[in-house]
């Protein structure tokens, strides 16, 4: 009931292990509303390649305790 519509495309999407967010420097200071604008580009250009690619740079994310 919280979400605009634009947002509610989000919901549409199963959710995986990692996201856009979780990769970006200062991560835990983005707005919602930005962490919805990632998702949402996420959702557009989805691709089997990206998916790879942003699985990498999380375990890179990870290894080095911050945003890539």
């Amino acid at each position: 009931a919280e979400y605009e519509d634009w947002q509610l495309r989000r919901l549409s999407v199963k959710p995986g292990i990692t996201c856009t967010w979780q990769i970006i420097p200062n991560r835990n200071d983005v707005v919602f509303e930005k962490w919805m604008k990632l998702d949402m580009e996420y959702i557009d250009k989805w691709s089997l390649k990206s998916d790879w690619q942003l699985f990498f740079k999380t375990i890179k994310s990870v290894i080095i305790n911050r945003g890539y």
